[in-house]
């Protein structure tokens, strides 16, 4: 995704704006983050070798299930010198690991990747376990996501540092900060927690539809 005045295209032409399809409001965009150390517990920060992504979207207005965590994240962020869309939709909606993640491919390969094409198979990969464990308990999937994610901030690493102002945009990005943020969403997966509300929500569901595990 996009963050500032650059992108992959080109110019905003002094707009900031996320790139298309991220900015889709039925779409859950995935921004990036890395590690605070290597040293555990390391904490996670928004990624920092490269601007991840997020802000707020010129052709998608915002949407009522992120409504109040927007208003309050403009309420105190600071002002960027560029112009953005403050009624648009807002991304990214989550994030993931997306710095030193090494892969195994062909078998045995070790690769080492970053970016937001990392960070986002590996939420999916978290949105998977998670339909599994709805299925079993509901017999549904989990379907549309965002609404279900952005009623429950709890099961989230909230992630308060760092920025998507980097490299081509390092004068115009967005500050992580405390709740939802245009530089890492809600945060990071905190999967125990995620599982467990997920489990709760579909059993319910599951026990009005008369569906019997």
């Amino acid at each position: 995704m996009g963050s500032g005045g650059e992108t992959r295209r080109g110019s905003n032409k002094g707009r900031m704006a996320p790139c298309y399809p991220s900015s889709i409001p039925h779409i859950t965009a995935v921004g990036a983050t890395t590690l605070a150390s290597f040293s555990p517990p390391a904490g996670e920060t928004a990624a920092s070798s490269f601007g991840s992504g997020g802000g707020f979207d010129y052709y998608f207005n915002r949407t009522d299930y992120q409504a109040q965590e927007v208003a309050a994240y403009l309420a105190q962020a600071p002002k960027p010198a560029l112009q953005y869309a403050a009624g648009g939709r807002g991304t990214p909606d989550v994030s993931s690991l997306g710095e030193s993640v090494t892969i195994t491919a062909y078998g045995n390969m070790t690769l080492n990747c970053e970016g937001t094409s990392a960070s986002s198979p590996s939420f999916m990969g978290v949105v998977s376990l998670l339909n599994a464990a709805c299925l079993k308990l509901s017999g549904s999937p989990l379907g549309f996501l965002n609404p279900l994610l952005y009623a429950h901030p709890e099961v989230f690493n909230d992630i308060t540092e760092g920025t998507n102002a980097v490299g081509p945009n390092a004068g115009s990005g967005w500050a992580a900060a405390p709740g939802w943020d245009a530089a890492t969403g809600l945060g990071s997966a905190n999967f125990p927690k995620m599982l467990a509300m997920v489990e709760k929500v579909c059993k319910a569901a599951g026990q009005r539809r008369g569906f019997a595990p």
